[in-house]
């Protein structure tokens, strides 16, 4: 077997593990040059969170069994295709950090799920929280992302429950409703992020409207829009702090704002936030 591998590694294992990961529809190709640096790295963390690992960008025997073993058909079920992917009209980090397409997985997003805690909602396709949604509304969203009438009113039916009730309501319909197909998952999900940027505007607006150096947000490069909105669509509202640390659109300020507070990068290991900020 292969020698685990962790950034810095250098070597014809290193070519092998790029040859490998460059037969995966969802990542970019990575030059075969046998050095394990940041592109490869930043790879590897794709590849695991995609295929239920833990994603802390060491190469060892469950990876590398993953990267042996997978057929990676390019219009697999597993992964979206490069064509579904395109789809995404805008907020991919946060599309990313909501679920994976993996069946069996905890995070596989195409079925009614509930993340666990008290405050969330029956959940469907990445992070459609039916928790404070109205069974009118629920239904209109099915309908527009193609969903057929029947699993529309079904899944409308989770409305407002939240905590263990919600639990039970997954653990009862979950079977019955089945499975949303990725393209419907991608346009409940384009559906909504809009309005996730105009929270985001506001909520922006509101922290930053006294502070005289902070941009306009037109004026913040998308990156860091896109990071700013992930919070929101996370939570992060009821404090200044994350608006502030992009106010500036100064990348690096925001990636250390992310790495050194407890409260955010607990959260990296799934969201990838400094990460994507790195990349763009």
């Amino acid at each position: 077997m292969a020698s685990t591998l962790r950034m810095f590694a250098r070597g014809r294992d290193v070519i092998k593990l790029q040859q490998l990961l460059n037969k995966s529809a969802f990542i970019s190709k990575l030059a075969e040059d046998g050095i394990f640096g940041r592109n490869t790295y930043h790879a590897v963390k794709i590849f695991q969170r995609h295929h239920g690992l833990n994603d802390d960008g060491i190469v060892g025997p469950e990876t590398w069994r993953k990267l042996s073993r997978e057929p990676f058909i390019r219009n697999s079920s597993v992964s979206y295709s490069v064509s579904s992917s395109s789809l995404i009209k805008r907020g991919k980090l946060t599309y990313d950090a909501e679920g994976n397409n993996i069946p069996n997985s905890r995070y596989y997003s195409r079925v009614i799920h509930w993340p666990g805690n008290e405050g969330s909602g029956v959940t469907l396709g990445r992070g459609y929280d039916m928790g404070d949604r109205t069974e009118s509304s629920i239904l209109q969203d099915m309908l527009t992302a193609g969903i057929d009438a029947d699993t529309a009113r079904k899944i409308s039916l989770a409305r407002s429950y939240k905590g263990s009730a919600a639990g039970a309501f997954v653990t009862n319909n979950k079977r019955d409703i089945g499975e949303i197909t990725e393209e419907q998952q991608i346009r409940l999900f384009n559906h909504i992020y809009p309005d996730y940027i105009t929270r985001t505007i506001t909520n922006y607006n509101r922290w930053t409207s006294d502070v005289a150096a902070a941009k306009h947000w037109d004026e913040l490069d998308q990156p860091i829009q896109e990071v700013l909105i992930d919070f929101v669509y996370q939570g992060f509202t009821k404090g200044p702090r994350p608006m502030l640390a992009g106010s500036n659109n100064d990348k690096q300020e925001l990636i250390n704002y992310i790495r050194n507070t407890p409260g955010i990068s607990r959260y990296e290991p799934g969201r990838h936030r400094a990460d994507y900020l790195e990349r763009n």
